[in-house]
């Protein structure tokens, strides 16, 4: 008991005891809050877990950031879901970062313990996208505008088969190389010309880039230095012109890297103005090729056609994995080319020689006059297997797998059957006025499964105007997936253009960058997209990452870990620029 005396509590000596352990007990319970206030401002990680390493839940399994310090190589990694160990592959990324092979499932807690460090945490129901670093790119000539549907800016970028660099074909009249933690490497300047195609080596080591310029040079870089291998220009096979609006001079439209070839078409439409009947006829003459090189020493190893040009453009270039089989389409707006509008070729990719061709039929609506094939068309990596959109948004899937070397010497047919057909979306009535969301992309898979994606809406009647007009067709800028047999298993819109997507090797991932919104002017949907094909419909769309500016152009390497993508500054209505030329390097 105690007592008041003289304005003091005085306790007896009994009661020191007691007093002491209640003090104990009152320091017991302000450090275990203490500790609970660390690991909240910590973001759940245990309390002897290093400040800077942080986990991140991606789609190739759990990033741990910072968790080892360059170029050293982890001893000691332990695992355990739920308290219960586990054995796991892992992978360093981007110099420091570790990544343990995709296992996670949602709402499962992981403890990882990396040379004594610690980090735990609980797994969200989907994954995030982890920022490895950001580059700043050069000032650009020109900028998009939220009111324009095109993005004027039509850059590429690369990403090496193993995830290590990121290529950038810029309209800043360089070309840069980076490593995937941001570090520039080294960057080449074309001051005549702006980067409109790339791609790497398989192995990594070579990096090979397109321009659209006067001499529409194609080059050959060594990865790690910078040197330039080689380079050769188209201007001596289709013409030449220094008009300062980059889609009208020679370009390169398209590179593939096959085995240790590489093969670039190149196309040159000019404008010729002749007078017929005392009356001026404007007309647009167009010369295209293709031609391989020797990967290192840039030597021709063959040309397509072998002693002309084409007088129709050329979609994209599209191999099998062997690099037995090269695919292309010609197109054409206007009549009366020798190489027509809707021809498919698959060519020798050794020789350069024809083994297959299929000539598409004309719309039979009458409203599109055009057949169209641009990115539409790709095989699969096993070869057997050739998807096709055209742009009045007809799909097929055809079998090319008796188009060989073989067959075609000993007689046999070069027509290739076609599996299925599916109008995936119609010429519709818009106030009276025809419109269409063309035929954009193709991709299928070893199993025959396909992607098709449209673009933007345009006018049915190509005499009327040219651009796209102020509303949409219900079915633009959207994926449609298909199983082997034809049969829709789902699709999905985006809420503004959409600009060059990639694959993964395996066809499971698929990236795209999403621009504007034309229509309502707005961006807030604008950024990279990261989607497991794979996956359950519904939950196919793994993660999204918006961006200040809008997204033209994004890749990604081979084996699914590193993705790239390029923000480009947006004006506004008020014509302010929102957003900076940037490279994003994710994961």
């Amino acid at each position: 008991m105690a007592f008041l005396i003289n304005g003091f509590i005085v306790v007896p000596k009994e009661m020191f005891a007691v007093i002491d352990l209640l003090k104990l007990k009152l320091l017991r319970s302000s450090l275990v809050l203490l500790l609970l206030v660390i690991a909240t401002l910590s973001g759940g990680c245990g309390a002897d877990a290093s400040a800077d390493m942080q986990g991140i839940f991606t789609k190739n399994g759990i990033m741990l950031m910072n968790a080892v310090k360059p170029g050293d190589i982890p001893q000691e990694i332990v695992v355990r879901v739920n308290g219960e160990s586990k054995e796991i592959q892992w992978q360093i990324m981007g110099g420091k970062n570790l990544i343990l092979a995709e296992f996670w499932e949602p709402w499962q807690n992981y403890e990882i313990e990396i040379n004594g460090r610690k980090w735990n945490g609980t797994a969200p129901l989907t994954p995030t996208a982890a920022v490895l670093a950001t580059g700043e790119l050069g000032k650009l000539d020109e900028t998009p505008s939220l009111k324009e549907w095109s993005p004027v800016v039509y850059e590429d970028v690369a990403v090496s088969p193993d995830g290590r660099f990121i290529g950038i074909a810029s309209f800043d009249h360089k070309i840069y190389l980076y490593d995937n933690t941001g570090k520039k490497l080294w960057d080449y300047g074309i001051p005549d010309g702006v980067g409109v195609a790339i791609a790497f080596a398989r192995d990594g080591l070579s990096l090979f880039v397109g321009e659209s310029s006067p001499e529409a040079n194609c080059y050959a870089f060594d990865t790690l230095s910078g040197e330039k291998l080689w380079q050769y220009s188209f201007s001596g096979d289709i013409g030449s012109d220094s008009t300062p609006k980059w889609n009208n001079r020679p370009k390169i439209t398209s590179i593939a890297v096959m085995g240790n070839q590489v093969v670039a078409s190149a196309e040159y439409t000019q404008r010729v103005t002749e007078r017929l009947a005392g009356k001026a006829v404007v007309k647009y003459v167009t010369n295209c090729l293709i031609r391989a090189f020797d990967s290192r020493t840039g030597s021709s190893n063959w040309r397509y056609p072998q002693a002309e040009t084409m007088d129709t453009g050329v979609s994209r270039l599209t191999f099998s994995a062997d690099g037995s089989k090269l695919a292309f389409a010609n197109h054409s707006w206007s009549k009366g080319q020798r190489y027509l509008d809707g021809s498919i070729r698959i060519l020798d990719g050794a020789t350069g020689g024809v083994l297959g061709i299929h000539q598409l039929e004309e719309p039979k609506d009458g409203q599109c006059n055009y057949i169209g094939i641009f990115d539409g068309i790709h095989i699969s990596p096993n070869g057997r297997y050739l998807a096709v959109v055209t742009a009045d948004n007809r799909g097929m899937l055809f079998d090319i797998s008796h188009i060989t070397i073989e067959n075609s010497e000993q007689g046999a047919s070069t027509e290739f059957p076609l599996l299925w057909l599916r109008q995936i979306s119609n010429v519709q009535r818009i106030g009276g006025v025809p419109v269409y969301a063309y035929g954009n992309t193709a991709h299928t898979t070893d199993d025959g499964q396909v992607l098709f994606m449209t673009g933007a809406t345009f006018l049915a009647d190509k005499t009327a105007t040219s651009g796209a007009p102020p509303f949409v067709h219900p079915d633009s800028t959207t994926l449609f997936f298909y199983r082997s047999n034809g049969e829709l298993i789902w699709k999905w819109q985006s809420d503004g253009g959409i600009g060059k997507l990639r694959f993964s090797g395996d066809g499971r991932y698929l990236v795209l960058p999403i621009y504007h919104n034309y229509i309502t002017r707005k961006k807030d949907k604008a950024g990279l997209y990261c989607f497991d094909l794979t996956a359950a419909q519904g939950k196919n769309l793994l993660w999204f990452y918006p961006l200040e500016g809008i997204a033209v152009t994004t890749g990604i390497a081979e084996n699914g870990t590193t993705v790239a993508g390029v923000e480009v500054p947006v004006r506004q209505s008020d014509d302010t620029l929102l957003g900076t030329h940037r490279l994003h390097i994710l994961q």
